[in-house]
């Protein structure tokens, strides 16, 4: 029987979750009482029921049981990181919210916000609209034809030397992960430039797509990954590091051995006792000496090192760093407890303006203003202790709490809207991934940007369709065609 076909419908499953969600909260609607203790048997039951939702949503569909690299695989991955997990430390009394207010009170309210989210985007992504969406809309690829293999991997060597041409000059110019003050001229050309540097990393994935199927040398792409770890630790940033390895490990599932849930967990695992301290340590180390304070000596870097050992030998201090980076439930709560009471509904304005804003390239616009949505958000959710300045701590929020600064909770309808986005981009990509001669940075766009329901919405809309446009682009560098126009058939 095909799994569509299956006699349990996954969104009776979701909603009969989401129906048991909304049963704990009643227990605290009529409850006037808002003594943190009072919370706490609530609290519990909605961050256990926010994490068993996507496990639930995950294991009612086979294809999502036996991919944990699907979209809403990952999606529900997030979701788990970065919100059930921080629940159900809050809800047992672990820890509390730093900022200011009385946010803990709204655990519970929080719990739902974020399960309703979810099934929204499960809802959405299996929904008939998808796929008719997917139908209806063109798709332009690249006929897997016409290229011997030689040629192929050969043709990446132009799109290659132009993206680190781009990133060479970025760094020449002083811009690292902790940089401030630009140059006028990188300000002027930045996101040109950030479009152009993308080139190399995408021919990175596809040679290393090629090399998995055995159809380019793997040394090439062993030269290739060398480079991108040198560039990564020129940069600073710890996802810089990681992200060639990321993208090995994700072609090597599609292309020659499906990763499993176990091998999921295990990298996980691994990721929280290796590489988030390394991670830790090497940003902190790389602050000292680029982004602080300017060119110290060896003695001061030595120190450095030695201050964030200290750090991470502290388990409890260990524990605070690596939960921090996961409490995106935090900044739920927050806004729940301050909006619409301190701050007003926003109606689209975290993310409207900078939309319509960012297709204008500034070298054409000189003036056009600087919208940070993530330096408000700092400002607004989290307290930063540095308001007056244009540049500091930027912070995310979530999709659900912003679309609920903006529309309140009838914003999170927007969510079965991006659930249906997904399941259009997915559809295209598992057509390129037959029809294109190596769609390796096809996926990679995909996997990485549209479950990310933790990027501020403006940056995610943004991302998603100058990103397609960046990516067509080099493509056509690659095969030097136009691509061709064509339509889905989906049975």
């Amino acid at each position: 029987m095909n799994d569509s076909q299956s006699r349990t419908s996954p969104l009776a499953i979701a909603l009969f979750a989401v129906a048991l969600c909304l049963v704990c909260s009643v227990m605290i609607l009529g409850n006037s009482n808002t003594d943190r203790n009072s919370l706490s048997a609530e609290g519990i039951v909605a961050a256990f029921c926010l994490l068993a939702v996507p496990i639930v949503l995950v294991a009612s569909r086979k294809e999502l049981r036996l991919n944990p690299l699907h979209p809403i695989s990952l999606l529900a991955l997030i979701t788990t990181l970065y919100y059930s997990l921080r629940g159900l430390e809050l809800a047992f009394g672990f820890a509390t919210v730093p900022q200011q207010g009385t946010p803990e009170r709204h655990l519970v309210a929080g719990c739902l916000l974020i399960t309703v989210t979810v099934v929204l985007y499960f809802a959405g992504f299996y929904s008939k609209f998808g796929v008719e969406v997917a139908q209806r809309i063109p798709i332009f690829y690249f006929p897997a034809k016409d290229f011997a293999d030689r040629e192929l991997w050969v043709a990446l060597i132009p799109p290659y030397v132009l993206g680190w041409m781009s990133r060479l000059f970025l760094l020449s110019a002083g811009v690292f992960h902790f940089q401030r003050a630009l140059p006028q001229i990188v300000q002027q050309f930045s996101a040109l430039l950030n479009d152009v540097y993308a080139f190399a990393f995408y021919a990175y994935l596809m040679a290393v797509g090629l090399a998995i199927k055995g159809r380019a040398p793997r040394s090439v792409a062993i030269g290739a990954g060398a480079l991108e770890l040198g560039y990564g630790l020129s940069y600073g940033g710890g996802t810089a590091i990681f992200l060639p390895l990321a993208g090995a490990v994700m072609l090597y599932s599609y292309y020659r051995r499906p990763l499993r849930w176990t091998s999921v967990i295990a990298v996980f695992l691994i990721a929280i006792v290796v590489i988030a301290p390394f991670a830790y340590l090497y940003r902190y180390t790389y602050a000292e000496y680029v982004g602080e304070s300017g060119t110290p000596g060896l003695s001061s870097v030595v120190g450095s090192v030695e201050r964030s050992i200290d750090r991470l030998s502290d388990v409890t201090e260990y524990r605070a760093l690596l939960l921090y980076r996961l409490a995106q439930l935090d900044a739920t709560l927050i806004a729940l407890d301050r909006v619409p009471s301190v701050l007003p509904f926003q109606w689209g304005g975290t993310f409207v303006p900078q939309i319509i804003a960012s297709p204008i390239p500034r070298v054409f616009w000189p003036n056009k203003p600087t919208i940070s949505t993530g330096r408000r958000f700092a400002m607004e959710f989290y307290d930063d202790p540095n308001p007056d300045e244009e540049v500091g701590s930027n912070s995310s929020i979530g999709h659900a709490a912003e679309l609920y600064y903006n529309f309140g909770v009838l914003g999170l309808s927007l969510c079965f809207v991006i659930g249906i986005f997904i399941r259009f981009l997915w559809l295209r990509t598992e057509f390129l991934m037959k029809a294109e001669c190596e769609a390796a940075p096809r996926i990679w766009f995909v996997l990485l940007t549209a479950p990310s329901i933790n990027l501020v919405l403006a940056m995610y809309f943004t991302t998603l369709a100058r990103g397609a446009i960046v990516l067509l682009l080099f493509l056509t560098i690659v095969y030097r065609r136009l691509p061709t126009k064509a339509y889905l058939h989906h049975d």
